[in-house]
């Protein structure tokens, strides 16, 4: 506690990292446990306490050189000591201290019952048990850990660094002037007053200067490298220390040095981040739901370390180190889902957040989706990238449909986003009408879009162009027209030529059809279309060979022949519209045609 208070005073980094060294000394005397993997439910004897002070050291060393533009060496010399201190601490090398009152008390127990079988010539029992005493705290000082020699040295050298411009001084003053007399008396076998003044001057002036010099960037890093590890032991040891995670995420995104990754900073929040040693850690939020982003998230089972509402400020800083990941990284979907979840009202035992903190958090998410969609709309308009620019705006669109489901108060400010961007998808393409909806066009642009990469997809998994035999009847499937600076739905008409030879990699999908039946007994036909064509008079399929026409001339030229499908052929897309012509003449409409005519004509 009282290196947390210095900590927060801002004090000098030598006041709280010594309160910290002598709690983890004061836990080894009293017992504490240091086991590979920390049960969160049944924690062995302050095994918790001690992960959180090694914990803590690293922290505040991390925090500190991030927080300053430059180091003093001393300090960096300092901060290099702690750290080589505890890589050899109870802690680092699991390692507990004996129980030297409970291992006593066995042995004398023994040596009771052994001496009740002896005979009364053997050695008295009190010398037996003094003996055997003596031989166990021979045997538990050889087996002493290095941890107390170093907490007996910690004060004189704690207190050697915080007096380290006096008393370096006064070093090199004796240092100097010790070796200026053996210089001295080597050569000459004198040594005046002056001569002792200048090498002492000499000596402070570079102890001075070596102060005042700052560390390297290498050094600094090899200091951040070794916080590094010692925090993902932290992790790997006790999985549930979220404090240790978002320690690590904060210096991989905030770091000054050549540490600084937001790729490692993404697998420790949201998917599985590989340590130094090569172990596996789970992110902070890998277990999220849709109805709970927090799952999976425990508190610390101790009262020392978690007490009343440092859970939730800790959950809030881990939050804000999200949405600020999520930002560099252009995630707007992630951040629209976190925005909708935080605008719920959480339930009582669900409740991690702070309200204050939930709707801050919540505004910030918001905040910084719209600015990805802007930033982005912008990088792609200034490099004129068209499908950029197509791909942004249905990104939008998706997100103004999740707004009107679930977040309808800011369901403008995504409207308004889509509309800025069809003006500038739009620009230099077609004349927009002064009565126009803009809004209505941007969605009638984005649904057709979707509609038209689902076809694709689907053509791409499924398709296949079959060659068959000349018996055989096919019929070809126009696919629909995408977007481009000639067609834009809503606003430019369907394609006006449709002569264009059919190539191979064009031609999507060939389906064989071996009888009438497949083409006629489709309960969505419509049965005046199939009485109309059954008079004309359809010859048999297998009997004859046939060729593949399109729709649009003949229907131009003989409207009276199918009035149904020339009054509808301005509306609907010739493009997915298709008829098989036989030797005799006479029009055989195929399957996805008629399926089409009925949903769209009728």
């Amino acid at each position: 506690m009282l290196g947390k208070i210095a900590e927060k005073r801002k004090e000098e980094p030598i006041m709280y990292l010594t309160h910290y060294l002598k709690s983890s000394k004061y836990l080894y005397e009293n017992n504490a446990t240091y086991p590979i993997k920390i049960n969160h439910s049944n924690p062995s004897h302050l095994s918790i306490e001690a992960c959180e002070l090694f914990y803590r050291i690293n922290a505040a060393i991390i925090k500190y050189i991030e927080n300053q533009e430059s180091i003093r060496r001393p300090t960096g010399k300092y901060f290099k000591k702690i750290l080589k201190e505890l890589s050899s601490s109870p802690f680092a090398v699991n390692r507990a201290k004996i129980n030297d009152v409970a291992l006593k008390k066995k042995l004398n127990v023994q040596q009771n019952c052994d001496s009740e079988l002896e005979s009364p010539s053997t050695v008295p029992q009190s010398s037996v048990s003094v003996q055997s005493v003596k031989e166990v705290d021979n045997s538990l000082k050889s087996q002493e850990p290095l941890v107390q020699d170093e907490g007996k040295q910690l004060e004189p050298e704690v207190n050697q660094i915080s007096r380290r411009e006096s008393q370096e001084s006064t070093i090199g003053t004796n240092t100097s002037s010790t070796s200026s007399n053996e210089t001295n008396s080597s050569t000459s076998g004198t040594v005046t007053p002056n001569s002792e003044q200048e090498f002492s001057s000499d000596s402070e002036s570079a102890t001075s200067s070596d102060d005042e010099v700052d560390i390297s960037n290498e050094e600094r890093d090899c200091i951040f490298k070794d916080c590094i590890k010692n925090l993902e032991e932290c992790v790997t040891r006790f999985p549930e220390h979220y404090k240790s995670i978002y320690r690590l995420s904060y210096h991989y995104m905030k770091a000054p040095g050549s540490t600084r990754s937001i790729d490692e900073a993404r697998k420790l929040l949201l998917s599985s981040y590989k340590t130094t040693l090569g172990n596996y850690v789970a992110g902070l939020f890998t277990e999220r739901r849709n109805n709970n982003f927090f799952n999976g998230i425990w508190r610390i089972p101790s009262s020392d370390i978690d007490r009343p509402g440092s859970f939730a400020s800790h959950l809030s800083k881990c939050v804000d180190i999200l949405l600020e990941l999520l930002r560099q990284s252009n995630d707007h979907e992630m951040l629209l889902d976190l925005t909708i979840q935080l605008n719920r009202t959480p339930d009582t035992d669900k409740k991690y957040l702070n309200d204050c903190d939930r709707h801050r958090i919540c505004r910030k998410a918001f905040d910084f989706c719209v600015q990805v969609f802007q930033t982005t709309l912008y990088k792609f308009s200034s490099e004129n990238e068209d499908k950029g620019i197509l791909s942004t705006m249905v990104d939008i669109f998706k997100a103004y449909r999740k707004s009107m489901k679930h977040f309808q108060e800011k369901e403008s400010v995504f409207s308004n986003i889509l509309v800025e961007a069809y003006r500038t998808y739009v620009a230099n393409k077609a004349v927009i009408p002064e009565n126009a909806n803009l809004l209505d066009l941007a969605v009638k642009l984005c649904t057709y879009d979707i509609n038209y990469r689902k076809a694709m997809d689907k053509i791409s998994n499924t398709g296949k162009v079959i060659q068959t035999g000349s018996d055989s009847v096919t019929t070809i499937i126009t696919p629909m027209q995408p977007i481009s600076a000639t067609f834009i739905p809503g606003l430019t008409k369907t394609r006006k030529s449709f002569n264009k030879p059919l190539e191979s990699p064009s031609v999507p999908l060939i389906q064989n059809l071996t009888e009438n039946e497949q083409l006629y007994k489709n309960p969505e036909c419509d049965s005046n279309i199939i009485s109309m064509m059954m008079n004309q008079g359809m010859p048999n399929r297998e009997d004859r060979s046939q060729e593949v026409i399109d729709l649009s001339t003949d229907v131009e030229n003989k409207p009276h022949t199918y009035p149904s499908l020339a009054t509808d052929l301005t509306v609907r897309k010739p493009s997915s519209v298709s008829f098989v012509k036989n030797t005799h003449g006479s029009m055989d409409l195929d399957s996805d045609t008629v399926m089409a005519t009925k949903n769209e004509g009728k």
